[in-house]
């Protein structure tokens, strides 16, 4: 009877747990044109770095409506019949700006901004690309990937164009057509040169001295695309620079044919020698996340010059704040309801000499309810006057999008599972004391949260690529464990 109700205990929570489902529902902003013409524009993320553009149209010809955006790095996209997607660059927040008209008419109810200044941030939109010039050469890169062969062009980017000196950077590298697709297919060679410049100087110099930087050993030969990069190469700790007060380049150049190349510049800042914070830096991998997505967090101690304190050894401590989408007033909380901080820094984090000033937290924080905004803030423990704030726009669920081999009800399923793990086995425990001391079932049951945890954080090196798997996984432990109570 016992093992009855074992079975059938296990069974509901399991059957409670596969039964969640997400929701995911969006908003679109009415648009009026003369002659009763409406538009609903919406703007939603469906990625770390991609947005969709969607219209709904009532009263006119599809054909006659035109939409063109403006990205806050100054980069114009046009959004073929006012529905597509694109990239939007995570390291460069600000406000989109939309030119939408129809048969080339500005919409009646605001010819340039919304009245309503909250509304001029991003997801949001003005109407105006403040007499910006429109052309090619300023198209963001696309999504799609090219069937061309042909290489016209690089795409660069990096998680930080400003760093400190002696701090490590990524390098991403994408080979593009002339079209701005990527080639899937490049095979190339392609190979680096550095140059410099002082603060105050209009003159690059070229240089191969470790003096002024230094590049990770496996790059300074340059790198040989391969097949399975699909055309895009992220080089993690890429370079670093030596040298204070100077701007440095990068070109990255097909060694087939060098007259292909693109630079990409840095503005390294001094470090400070002496001890005396005055403010921090912060920054995220992600200020959009999706609920239960845990996201990064670098702090930088800094001076009032704003150079980093590579001496800084204060403890740092962490408060956090939410307020409805639609409320203007932060309310401080510390309940798990609204957010999950990583267990390493529940009670704050003590920056060490190793840190040179900053501190780098992976896995960080995951905020656990939609349509909140989230602040957290950074202070100093020996002085709580000095702090800083990072917010954080949290939308809903959609786990599918980012996370491959899973859908959305699956994920949410996954997590159930994570969360209640702790619990159930508690109670097993309690209940049946042979559990406590079953080395095996004690394994199964970590190796599950575990496997659980990396699919949830969509790690690359998860050890189940999908649901079927790690649910087999799961049934393996719950055969076991009923077989041993």
């Amino acid at each position: 009877m016992k093992k009855i109700l074992l079975s059938l205990s296990l069974i509901g929570i399991l059957w409670g747990l596969i039964s969640i489902v997400s929701a995911n529902t969006t908003s679109c902003k009415n648009v009026y044109f003369a002659n009763g013409v409406t538009a609903c524009v919406n703007i939603e993320k469906i990625g770390t770095d991609r947005r969709s553009f969607t219209t709904n149209f009532n009263g006119g010809s599809t054909s006659s409506l035109k939409c063109d955006i403006m990205l806050p790095d100054s980069n114009l996209r046009s959004i073929s019949s006012c529905n597509g997607e694109f990239f939007y660059d995570i390291q460069k927040l600000g406000r989109i700006k939309l030119w939408i008209r129809y048969n080339e008419w500005d919409p009646t109810d605001r010819r340039w901004k919304p009245n309503n200044n909250s509304e001029w941030t991003y997801p949001q939109w003005i109407y105006d690309f403040d007499n910006e010039w429109r052309g090619a050469d300023n198209l963001q890169d696309t999504m799609s990937s090219s069937s061309s062969t042909d290489l016209n062009n690089f795409y660069l980017n990096t998680d930080d164009s400003m760093p400190s000196a002696s701090q490590y950077i990524d390098l991403t590298v994408k080979a593009r057509d002339i079209d701005n697709y990527t080639l899937t297919d490049f095979s190339d060679s392609i190979n680096f040169k550095v140059y410099y410049r002082t603060s105050d100087s209009y003159s690059w110099t070229q240089t191969t001295s470790s003096m002024y930087y230094t590049m990770n050993s496996s790059y300074t030969n340059g790198y040989d695309f391969t097949s399975s990069d699909n055309g895009q190469k992220t080089f993690t700790n890429f370079i670093k620079f030596n040298k204070n007060n100077y701007d440095y380049k990068v070109r990255v150049y097909d060694e087939n044919d060098s007259s292909i190349y693109k630079e990409i510049t840095f503005n390294v800042g001094s470090t400070d020698t002496s001890n005396t914070l005055n403010n921090f830096y912060l920054t995220t991998n992600d200020s959009t996340p999706y609920t239960y997505q845990y996201v990064n967090l670098t702090i930088k101690a800094r001076d009032i010059s704003n150079y980093t304190l590579t001496k800084y050894t204060d403890p740092v401590n962490f408060k956090v704040y939410y307020r409805a989408s639609s409320s203007s007033s932060w309310i401080q909380t510390t309940s798990p309801t609204y957010y999950t901080i990583n267990s390493n820094y529940t009670n704050g984090y003590d920056f060490r000499s190793s840190d040179y000033g900053i501190a780098n937290f992976t896995n960080f924080i995951k905020f656990n309810k939609n349509n909140y905004d989230y602040k957290v803030r950074v202070y100093d423990e020996n002085n709580t006057s000095i702090y800083k704030e990072i917010i954080f726009n949290v939308g809903y669920t959609n786990w599918s999008t980012y996370i491959n081999g899973f859908t959305s009800s699956e994920i949410t399923t996954v997590q159930g599972i994570y969360n209640g793990r702790d619990k159930m086995i508690n109670d097993l425990k309690n209940r049946y004391s042979i559990l406590k001391t079953n080395a095996k079932r004690q394994n199964m049951s970590d190796n599950i949260k575990y496997s659980a945890q990396e699919i949830i954080n969509n790690n690359s090196t998860k050890k189940y690529d999908n649901f079927t798997d790690f649910y087999a996984a799961f049934l393996d432990w719950y055969r076991y464990t009923i077989s041993v109570r």
